[in-house]
């Protein structure tokens, strides 16, 4: 079985007035005259923004927007249409139920239904082949062996990014549930999933919360179910496009495109690699030993020699490292030493450590790994 790990989808149909056939007064502000004239509600505009939100008690439905907007270059307004959505809150209900290939004609067929009873009247091939803007890529990842999320996200916080997440930003919050790197283009989030449904809505990784989440959180709870969910955020056309050149894909895709398991797989297993990648390698395995043992051991194995003082130094900064994260470690000798001192150190000392024979990685991290390698679908109902 085929299968798409895709949440929040952003697509944009050109000409939007056009498509709206009843139901104006959904809108804020509203939409009537604007079909022949963009800028007849509130005079000669550059810039006019119509949203349509349903009220939350009538179920789950998409937010439309149509920003009118003057186009200097073709002397006239454009008004597209976007429409913003969760595609696994819109087929189950929920997000924590995955897609799947054989699910695309349904969520089609319920996608036109829902925008219809908004007053929007669109063909199926155009939903299809309407133009996509943001996607979100998911996987739920339920643990097993009673490890928990939080284990995840607090050997992932010590990690050392990509440099161009570095000049960013990395949040931990919500008590270790959830870690952020923060990006302009794009954003990696990894956190418990069913912790997340119990958060308020201000606390919660997941903004758009649906009504039925408290029974969600109640029937995991009860089954003692720990998941721990990776997205990965891609908010800008110009990175969708990029990542896709990158992985062999065409840009500019449309719906149908991007319904796409092996897609999915490659979006996500290249951004796990980008925050646990194997320059981080020795901080993804079990530590049984203190480090100075771990050091004088490897070296009794492998018939390697380090001096005492290269012994002494490593041993300190595995122990650092494990303690306080990579970064942190990087910081701390930022005070004193140049961007190129921790370069020549990272590329000779933490890759001795890398080269010591540890045991095996942490069993948690191993299973996300597998996980995604095996990329079956997660269904709270088999």
């Amino acid at each position: 079985m085929n299968k798409v790990m895709i949440d929040t989808l952003i697509l944009t149909i050109p000409n939007g007035p056009m498509k709206i056939w009843e139901h104006k007064d959904y809108w804020d502000p509203s939409v009537e005259g604007l079909t022949n004239n963009p800028s007849a509600n509130y005079g000669a505009k550059l810039f006019t923004k119509y949203v349509c939100n349903m009220p939350k008690n009538k179920g789950y439905y998409p937010r439309l927007t149509i920003t009118s907007r003057w186009n200097f270059h073709l002397k006239r307004y454009d008004t597209p249409l976007k429409i913003e959505f969760s595609a696994p809150k819109l087929m189950f209900g929920n997000n924590v139920d995955e897609l799947t290939d054989t699910d695309f004609d349904s969520f089609i067929e319920t996608l036109q239904l829902r925008l219809k009873e908004m007053g929007v009247m669109l063909l199926k091939r155009e939903i299809e082949n309407a133009s996509i803007t943001a996607v979100h890529f998911s996987k739920n990842i339920p643990l097993s062996g009673h490890y928990t999320p939080s284990q995840v996200i607090k050997v992932l916080q010590k990690l050392e990014t990509t440099r161009q997440l570095q000049l960013n930003s990395k949040r931990f919050q919500n008590l270790g549930h959830a870690i952020y790197f923060d990006c302009s283009s794009y954003q990696i989030v990894v956190y418990d999933k069913v912790k997340d449904l119990n958060q308020t809505q201000r606390h919660s990784v997941d903004k758009d919360k649906i009504e039925n989440q408290l029974s969600l959180f109640d029937c995991l709870t009860d089954k003692k179910t720990e998941i721990v969910r990776i997205e990965v955020r891609l908010v800008q056309k110009q990175k969708l496009n990029s990542l896709l050149k990158n992985l062999g894909y065409q840009p500019n895709p449309t719906l149908r495109e991007v319904f796409n398991e092996s897609l999915s797989k490659a979006v996500l297993s290249y951004f796990w690699q980008q925050i646990a990648s194997d320059k981080n390698r020795f901080l993804l395995i079990n530590q049984k030993e203190d480090p100075l043992t771990q050091l004088i051991n490897y070296q009794k194995e492998s018939g390697k020699k380090l001096s005492v003082i290269e012994t002494l130094g490593l041993a300190h900064a595995l122990y650092f490292a494990n303690e306080n994260g990579l970064n942190e470690l990087r910081n701390a000798l930022a005070t004193h030493y140049s961007d190129r001192t921790w370069y020549r150190f990272q590329k000779n000392g933490l890759k001795k450590l890398n080269e010591i024979q540890y045991n095996k990685k942490y069993s948690y991290i191993k299973e996300v790994e597998d996980q995604l390698s095996s990329f079956v679908p997660y269904k709270m109902v088999n």
